[in-house]
């Protein structure tokens, strides 16, 4: 592969995946922009490297990217931090190669990794280079340990540290925030562990102050919903909404506010039904419709929609749970 910016062609997935576009209709977009200063075999070449490291992936309804990238474009003010992220970008292809190489390789990078996220390790000061050995900064050994104890339990989810850290530096300016109670905070495992990295209770109480945060959050339910409404299916993008389970407006903590197990990619119809309290789910995934809802046929609903099990993780079952007893109208209206 010649000298090819390949931080353009993040930029560039990541602002075209919502197109719903294939793989060829990509490449052919690529190809044009770049008033063919690539050619196409060297665009497949890229694309080829991003799906190898599962930056890139086919869903039904086109290409989704990575909601790391969002993360790594957002941090390039801090070093450390998009190191962090370019390393946590590695970890679904060289999670065992990086394991081998922290326990039991004295942090000798001795795997083949492309030479772009090589570089970029190095010129963060991820990786420094000795006798000709790529070696872990020992300084960042101790977080690389974490950040893969995290992706091993949760693949699909930025790891926890990485968030936190993520978080803590986006909001380091001096803001107002509301709902300070620390006993409302969701009862993640790790809640601990969140409050040590991020110990700032509640969340802004301007809200277009997390815009980029939300932005991830949106990626995240994109690409965990596979760009279509859990409900009915729908996969036109500007008609989807990342929709909060426990709402923004109540979340005690930005972790909560920020995290996409606290949601649910629903069409803009079935978002409005859920925000207000008309529909919520069970733990084994059942809808639940409200009593005060009538005319089902007309709302796309039917009581054998069932989320499918892979979204029910533990945290999202915390958040449903918060939404039946706080959101959910369980009673019929009697006016």
């Amino acid at each position: 592969m010649k000298n090819i910016d390949l931080s353009y062609f993040f930029l560039r997935f990541d602002k075209l995946e919502i197109k719903n576009i294939s793989k060829e209709e990509l490449v052919n977009i690529l190809y044009e922009e770049e008033n063919k200063s690539y050619s196409k075999d060297e665009i497949y070449e890229v694309i080829s490297l991003f799906y190898e490291y599962h930056i890139l992936k086919d869903t039904p309804y086109g290409i989704d990217t990575s909601c790391l990238i969002k993360l790594y474009f957002s941090s390039q003010t801090n070093p450390i931090l998009h190191a962090l992220v370019l390393f946590a970008l590695t970890l679904p292809k060289f999670h065992r190669e990086w394991k081998n190489c922290i326990l039991y390789n004295d942090n000798i990078v001795d795997f083949d990794i492309h030479p772009y996220f090589l570089k970029r390790l190095y010129k963060e000061e991820f990786l420094i280079k000795q006798d000709m050995n790529y070696y872990i900064q020992p300084t960042l050994e101790s977080i690389a340990k974490t950040l893969l104890l995290e992706y091993a339990q949760q693949p699909n989810k930025i790891p926890v540290t990485l968030y936190c850290i993520y978080l803590k530096y986006y909001l380091k300016q001096d803001i107002e925030y509301k709902n300070e109670d620390i006993s409302s905070i969701i009862a993640y495992p790790y809640k601990d562990k969140i409050l040590s990295l991020f110990p700032k209770l509640g969340i802004p109480s301007d809200r277009t102050i997390t815009k980029t945060i939300q932005t991830i959050y949106k990626d995240c339910l994109f690409s965990e919903f596979s760009h279509q409404c859990a409900i009915c299916q729908i996969h036109i993008p500007h008609m989807l909404v990342a929709s909060h389970i426990k709402p923004f407006r109540d979340c005690n903590h930005i972790y909560e506010a920020a995290d996409a197990s606290n949601g649910i990619l629903l069409c803009k119809n079935h978002d409005f039904l859920f925000d207000q309290g008309y529909l919520s789910f069970n733990d084994d995934g059942s809808l639940l419709i409200s009593p005060q809802l009538e005319d089902l046929n007309n709302l796309c609903l039917s009581q054998h929609t069932q989320l499918k099990a892979n979204f029910l993780t533990y945290e999202r079952k915390l958040f449903l749970a918060y939404h039946r007893k706080h959101i959910f109208k369980k009673e019929k209206d009697n006016f």
